[in-house]
């Protein structure tokens, strides 16, 4: 051994007064041990341009036999002596260790210390025979796949583990194991595929990528917690999802991220790119359960335009103008509850042109003066409204008759004969230009005059004391009356959420109110909801009366989605359902 270095030990052995346990910067083990090299990585109490002796033990060398050990009495317990600069980087000890073939197997300590230190112990690796591993490997590349399990001797678990192979992963496989013996095959050889690496490594590496997929695919949809949990652990490790908080995914309802784990925990996945295509398809169908916009939709239908696959031939009608492509896109938000794959997104909005289209008048090219909907036969009369050039109803010429329904709502809407009621009854009405705006939400005070209509309350005109009411103005007295009548409560905040979009949870307790205030009691049977975890406890006892009833439903992949806004069609919907319920009851 050099000189210089054994003069150095000897002095650190005379200059050792105190112990100093460094760590590595990440909190794991500071040593990595590869079956021919040891990797140190750690920071240690030491000035920048000092330097820190290595030592490596030979198995069965103890810290105490260091400590008291002279240079001579040294040199047989130890593998490796090395001195090794410290930088200014953090971890500030970094050194590789080449280890001779004829190493003992058997637990090898290492050792660290500085001039100003006593010698203390940095850690442990396992060393192994080089000739068992090397056999070890070769079973691995030339059993049949049929024969793999009686590969996982304890023997080699052994190996595995010193290696780092996840094998308590692979202990836990149940169902999936198998497949996990078909991906490592699918692997093979297991040889030095990069400049460094060892054959071992390169097994232990396809290894822990089979236990990933495999891990995930034993999951099942129930388990959306641990789905959501391996997704997250392995990512960017094997496969590379956009999973973080400002990504689309992240953006999302928890509602529909649980939609999304529940879809992946049904699939079986041994690559990343299939893996990485089910999410996506995944992800972009809860971009769509989302949508509450044109916008919205527009945004998604450009993004995942891949995914979704719209059929563009049935836009090219030559009567789908910007006013009616509106109108398709808000029957397609209004049905969106239908959809639980692309397939049947594909149905909505193929169904939504053909609704749209359906609902679109006929026009007499023959006739200069086109009427739509007139009862007085051809020339000017009836009180009909004139069709202009652009195909489309207008009121500029001829005043909209007193009962004449709204032109973006044709017979074949799913809610056309509920908004036709409140419409007969003058609960709802429309916003202008002969539209009622169907998939538009339903605001909190807009909820609130339905509610009174269509109870048939006395409107009061009383004041009330939340600070976002405005006196004198349209919503005033529809407000004043629910809360006198026990329909509406505040925000907690001294306001009563004007211009907020109504909830279905909300939606369902004002209902609930208004059949208790009319002497009705119903049966509280409780929901199976998949998001029941998701509706405020405020809410629940409501939630699970009206679902009893059938007045509110939940939606096809059975989540009921408390905090979603309710739109003025499926407003009309409930509340004739409540207007049924009453009617049935004789009130």
């Amino acid at each position: 051994m050099n000189k210089r270095i054994i003069a150095l030990i000897t002095s650190l052995l005379i200059l050792c007064s105190m112990l100093v346990i460094p760590a590595s910067a990440d909190g794991l083990s500071p040593i990595t041990y590869d079956g021919e090299r040891i990797e140190i990585e750690a920071t240690v109490d030491a000035p920048e341009g000092s330097y820190v002796t290595v030592i490596v033990g030979k198995p069965g060398t103890t810290l105490a036999q260091v400590q008291a050990a002279t240079a001579a009495q040294l040199l047989p317990l130890v593998e490796y002596i090395g001195v090794f600069p410290v930088s200014a980087t953090t971890p500030n000890l970094n050194a590789t260790i080449e280890l001779r073939e004829n190493l003992a197997t058997g637990t090898c300590e290492v050792y660290i210390a500085t001039m100003t230190t006593a010698f203390s112990k940095l850690g442990e690796f396992e060393n192994l025979s080089r000739l068992e591993i090397a056999g070890m490997v070769t079973a691995f590349n030339e059993t049949a796949v049929e024969s793999y399990g009686t590969l996982f001797t304890d023997n080699n678990k052994m190996y595995l583990r010193a290696f780092n192979a996840d094998v308590t992963s692979y202990e836990a496989l149940d169902t999936q194991v198998t497949n996990f013996y078909s991906f490592l095959v699918g692997k093979r050889p297991f040889a030095a595929a990069a400049a460094g690496e060892t054959d071992v490594g390169v097994l232990v590496k396809a290894f822990n990528e089979g236990i990933a997929f495999a891990s995930l695919s034993e999951a099942t949809a129930e388990e959306i917690t641990e789905v959501s949990s391996l997704l997250n652990s392995y990512n960017t490790k094997y496969w590379n999802l956009a999973l973080g908080e400002d990504t689309p995914y992240g953006n999302l309802s928890q509602t529909q991220k649980d939609r999304i784990c529940a879809a992946i925990g049904n699939g079986t996945y041994y690559d990343a790119a299939s893996l990485e295509s089910d999410f996506n398809t995944q992800l972009a169908i809860s971009v769509f359960l989302e949508c509450a916009t044109e916008m919205d939709l527009l945004s998604a239908m450009t993004t995942y335009g891949s995914v979704y696959q719209l059929d563009a031939t049935l836009m090219q009608d030559s009567r789908i103008d910007e006013y009616y492509t509106t109108m398709i896109h808000n029957e397609m938000i209004a049905n969106k509850h239908l959809v639980s794959d692309v397939s049947t997104l594909q149905s909505v909005y193929a169904q939504a042109i053909s609704t749209v289209l359906a609902g679109i008048p006929v026009v007499d090219d023959d006739d200069d003066d086109r009427y739509y909907g007139s009862t007085g036969g051809g020339g000017g009369g009836g009180g009909g409204i004139i069709i202009k050039d652009d195909k489309k109803p207008s009121t500029d010429l001829v005043p909209v008759p007193e009962k004449s329904f709204f032109r973006d709502v044709a017979e074949t809407h799913w809610a056309y004969e509920n908004i036709q009621k409140l419409y007969d009854k003058k609960i709802v009405s429309g916003k202008g230009d002969g539209q009622f705006a169907p998939s538009d939400n339903v605001t909190r005070e807009e909820y609130a005059k339905m509610m009174v209509l269509a109870l048939d309350s006395s409107i009061t005109d009383s004041t009330v004391s939340y600070s976002d009411v405005k006196a004198g103005s349209w919503y005033q007295p529809y407000i004043a009356t629910a809360v006198r009548d026990g329909l509406i409560n505040g925000l907690g905040d001294g306001t009563v959420g004007i211009g907020k979009a109504l909830s279905r949870e909300d939606a369902a307790v004002m209902i609930e109110r208004a059949l208790t205030r009319e002497g009705i009691t119903l049966k509280d049977a409780g929901t199976a909801f998949g998001d029941n975890d998701q509706i405020a406890d405020y809410a629940k006892s409501a939630v699970g009366k009206l679902v009893q009833t059938g007045i509110l439903t939940g939606y096809g992949d059975n989540t009921f989605m408390p905090k979603q806004t309710i739109s003025r069609a499926e407003v009309c919907t409930v509340i004739v359902r409540m207007i049924n319920l009453l009617e049935g009851e004789g009130k």
